[in-house]
Protein backbone atom coordinates (compact mmCIF):
# COMPACT_ATOMS: atom_id res chain seq x y z
CA UNK A 1 0.00 0.00 0.00
CA UNK A 2 2.77 2.46 0.79
CA UNK A 3 4.19 1.87 -2.70
CA UNK A 4 1.04 3.47 -4.10
CA UNK A 5 1.61 6.57 -1.97
CA UNK A 6 5.23 6.77 -3.13
CA UNK A 7 4.17 6.40 -6.77
CA UNK A 8 1.58 9.15 -6.29
CA UNK A 9 4.29 11.54 -5.11
CA UNK A 10 6.60 10.56 -7.97
CA UNK A 11 3.91 11.10 -10.61
CA UNK A 12 2.89 14.45 -9.09
CA UNK A 13 6.43 15.74 -9.02
CA UNK A 14 6.79 14.61 -12.65
CA UNK A 15 3.77 16.70 -13.64
CA UNK A 16 1.04 14.03 -13.83
CA UNK A 17 -1.36 14.86 -11.00
CA UNK A 18 -4.39 13.06 -12.45
CA UNK A 19 -2.49 9.77 -12.57
CA UNK A 20 -1.08 10.50 -9.12
CA UNK A 21 -4.58 10.88 -7.69
CA UNK A 22 -5.37 7.33 -8.76
CA UNK A 23 -2.42 5.94 -6.80
CA UNK A 24 -3.19 8.18 -3.80
CA UNK A 25 -6.79 6.94 -3.76
CA UNK A 26 -5.55 3.37 -3.95
CA UNK A 27 -3.47 3.92 -0.81
CA UNK A 28 -6.59 5.10 0.99
CA UNK A 29 -8.66 2.17 -0.26
CA UNK A 30 -6.01 -0.32 0.91
CA UNK A 31 -5.96 1.26 4.37
CA UNK A 32 -2.46 2.75 4.18
CA UNK A 33 -3.89 6.27 4.57
CA UNK A 34 -7.00 7.47 6.46
CA UNK A 35 -10.20 7.85 4.42
CA UNK A 36 -10.63 11.33 5.90
CA UNK A 37 -7.52 12.53 4.02
CA UNK A 38 -8.58 11.42 0.53
CA UNK A 39 -9.76 14.77 -0.87
CA UNK A 40 -7.01 16.85 0.69
CA UNK A 41 -4.37 14.47 -0.63
CA UNK A 42 -5.88 14.84 -4.09
CA UNK A 43 -5.39 18.59 -3.82
CA UNK A 44 -1.83 18.01 -2.61
CA UNK A 45 -1.07 15.99 -5.75
CA UNK A 46 -1.91 18.99 -7.91
CA UNK A 47 0.09 21.24 -5.61
CA UNK A 48 3.17 19.05 -6.01
CA UNK A 49 2.71 19.26 -9.78
CA UNK A 50 2.28 23.04 -9.55
CA UNK A 51 -0.98 22.79 -11.46
CA UNK A 52 -4.50 24.03 -10.66
CA UNK A 53 -6.75 21.17 -9.51
CA UNK A 54 -9.65 19.83 -11.54
CA UNK A 55 -13.00 21.35 -10.43
CA UNK A 56 -14.24 18.02 -9.06
CA UNK A 57 -11.29 17.94 -6.63
CA UNK A 58 -12.36 21.20 -4.97
CA UNK A 59 -16.04 20.22 -5.03
CA UNK A 60 -15.31 16.90 -3.29
CA UNK A 61 -13.10 18.64 -0.74
CA UNK A 62 -15.82 21.13 0.11
CA UNK A 63 -18.44 18.37 0.38
CA UNK A 64 -16.29 16.42 2.84
CA UNK A 65 -14.72 19.34 4.67
CA UNK A 66 -15.90 18.17 8.08
CA UNK A 67 -13.35 15.38 7.96
CA UNK A 68 -10.46 17.84 7.74
CA UNK A 69 -10.93 18.70 11.43
CA UNK A 70 -10.60 15.04 12.34
CA UNK A 71 -7.41 14.04 14.14
CA UNK A 72 -6.64 11.55 11.37
CA UNK A 73 -6.32 14.48 8.95
CA UNK A 74 -3.57 16.23 10.93
CA UNK A 75 -0.76 14.83 8.80
CA UNK A 76 -2.52 15.65 5.51
CA UNK A 77 -3.25 19.26 6.50
CA UNK A 78 0.30 19.68 7.74
CA UNK A 79 1.63 18.25 4.46
CA UNK A 80 -0.50 20.65 2.43
CA UNK A 81 0.63 23.64 4.51
CA UNK A 82 4.27 22.69 3.95
CA UNK A 83 3.65 22.35 0.22
CA UNK A 84 2.04 25.79 0.12
CA UNK A 85 5.00 27.30 1.97
CA UNK A 86 7.70 25.47 0.05
CA UNK A 87 6.34 25.16 -3.48
CA UNK A 88 3.81 27.90 -3.97
CA UNK A 89 0.67 25.92 -4.85
CA UNK A 90 -1.98 27.24 -7.21
CA UNK A 91 -3.08 30.43 -5.44
CA UNK A 92 -6.74 30.30 -6.42
CA UNK A 93 -7.35 26.81 -5.06
CA UNK A 94 -5.23 27.55 -1.98
CA UNK A 95 -7.39 30.60 -1.24
CA UNK A 96 -10.52 28.51 -1.80
CA UNK A 97 -9.30 25.93 0.67
CA UNK A 98 -8.34 28.68 3.13
CA UNK A 99 -11.83 30.19 2.84
CA UNK A 100 -13.45 26.80 3.44
CA UNK A 101 -11.51 26.13 6.62
CA UNK A 102 -11.84 29.68 7.94
CA UNK A 103 -15.61 29.60 7.51
CA UNK A 104 -15.74 26.45 9.62
CA UNK A 105 -13.38 27.99 12.16
CA UNK A 106 -15.40 31.18 12.69
CA UNK A 107 -18.63 29.14 12.87
CA UNK A 108 -17.23 27.38 15.93
CA UNK A 109 -16.00 24.11 14.46
CA UNK A 110 -13.29 22.40 16.51
CA UNK A 111 -9.88 22.36 14.84
CA UNK A 112 -6.98 20.40 16.27
CA UNK A 113 -3.78 22.23 17.29
CA UNK A 114 -2.00 20.77 14.26
CA UNK A 115 -4.67 22.09 11.90
CA UNK A 116 -4.63 25.51 13.59
CA UNK A 117 -0.85 25.81 13.23
CA UNK A 118 -0.95 24.56 9.64
CA UNK A 119 -3.68 26.97 8.60
CA UNK A 120 -1.82 29.87 10.22
CA UNK A 121 1.09 28.94 7.96
CA UNK A 122 -1.16 28.79 4.88
CA UNK A 123 -2.76 32.17 5.60
CA UNK A 124 0.65 33.68 6.26
CA UNK A 125 1.80 32.63 2.79
CA UNK A 126 -1.36 34.16 1.34
CA UNK A 127 -0.74 37.39 3.24
CA UNK A 128 -3.92 37.04 5.30
CA UNK A 129 -2.25 38.02 8.56
CA UNK A 130 -5.47 38.75 10.46
CA UNK A 131 -6.75 35.24 9.75
CA UNK A 132 -3.37 33.75 10.58
CA UNK A 133 -3.43 35.60 13.90
CA UNK A 134 -6.91 34.23 14.68
CA UNK A 135 -5.59 30.70 14.21
CA UNK A 136 -2.48 31.46 16.26
CA UNK A 137 -4.57 32.98 19.07
CA UNK A 138 -6.74 29.86 19.17
CA UNK A 139 -3.62 27.70 19.28
CA UNK A 140 -2.10 29.78 22.07
CA UNK A 141 -5.34 29.49 24.05
CA UNK A 142 -5.16 25.71 23.79
CA UNK A 143 -1.45 25.71 24.63
CA UNK A 144 -0.82 28.69 26.94
CA UNK A 145 2.63 27.42 27.93
CA UNK A 146 3.75 26.86 24.34
CA UNK A 147 6.17 29.67 23.52
CA UNK A 148 6.06 28.93 19.79
CA UNK A 149 2.30 29.51 19.67
CA UNK A 150 2.65 32.83 21.48
CA UNK A 151 5.48 33.89 19.18
CA UNK A 152 3.21 33.18 16.23
CA UNK A 153 0.61 35.52 17.72
CA UNK A 154 3.26 38.18 18.27
CA UNK A 155 4.54 37.88 14.70
CA UNK A 156 1.08 38.27 13.17
CA UNK A 157 0.19 41.06 15.59
CA UNK A 158 3.35 42.80 14.40
CA UNK A 159 2.27 42.36 10.76
CA UNK A 160 -1.14 43.89 11.49
CA UNK A 161 0.19 46.57 13.86
CA UNK A 162 -2.01 45.30 16.69
CA UNK A 163 -0.29 46.99 19.63
CA UNK A 164 -2.57 45.43 22.25
CA UNK A 165 -1.84 41.89 21.08
CA UNK A 166 1.88 42.63 20.81
CA UNK A 167 1.87 43.78 24.44
CA UNK A 168 -0.08 40.74 25.62
CA UNK A 169 2.25 38.41 23.75
CA UNK A 170 5.33 40.07 25.21
CA UNK A 171 3.87 39.80 28.71
CA UNK A 172 3.06 36.13 28.21
CA UNK A 173 6.54 35.42 26.85
CA UNK A 174 8.08 37.32 29.75
CA UNK A 175 6.22 35.05 32.19
CA UNK A 176 7.35 31.96 30.28
CA UNK A 177 10.92 33.25 30.35
CA UNK A 178 10.77 33.66 34.11
CA UNK A 179 9.44 30.11 34.38
CA UNK A 180 12.38 28.91 32.26
CA UNK A 181 10.06 27.75 29.48
CA UNK A 182 12.02 29.41 26.64
CA UNK A 183 14.94 27.69 24.97
CA UNK A 184 18.01 29.69 23.90
CA UNK A 185 16.67 30.47 20.42
CA UNK A 186 13.26 31.50 21.70
CA UNK A 187 14.85 33.69 24.36
CA UNK A 188 16.91 35.45 21.71
CA UNK A 189 13.84 36.04 19.53
CA UNK A 190 11.90 37.35 22.53
CA UNK A 191 14.65 39.85 23.35
CA UNK A 192 14.78 41.04 19.75
CA UNK A 193 11.02 41.54 19.61
CA UNK A 194 11.01 43.28 23.00
CA UNK A 195 13.68 45.73 21.88
CA UNK A 196 11.95 46.38 18.56
CA UNK A 197 8.57 46.80 20.23
CA UNK A 198 9.85 49.44 22.64
CA UNK A 199 11.37 51.35 19.74
CA UNK A 200 8.17 51.02 17.72
CA UNK A 201 5.65 52.39 20.19
CA UNK A 202 5.73 54.29 23.45
CA UNK A 203 2.69 52.23 24.48
CA UNK A 204 4.79 49.09 24.59
CA UNK A 205 6.74 48.55 27.77
CA UNK A 206 8.04 44.98 27.70
CA UNK A 207 9.71 43.77 30.85
CA UNK A 208 12.82 41.61 30.57
CA UNK A 209 13.32 41.32 34.33
CA UNK A 210 11.86 38.57 36.47
CA UNK A 211 10.35 39.24 39.90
Amino acid sequence: PRANAAMAVLLSESGYPQAAVGFSDKSVELGALPESTRELRRLAMYCMARQPPAPDVMNALKANLGQVADVSSNEAVQLFAELVADRGCDERSTRQFGDMIYERFVSGAHLTPTVLASMAKVENVLGNYARAMDYAEALASLRPRDATATMMVMYFAWQTNDVERIQRSLERLSRLKCEHMLDAEQLDVFRQFATAAEARSAALRPSLACP
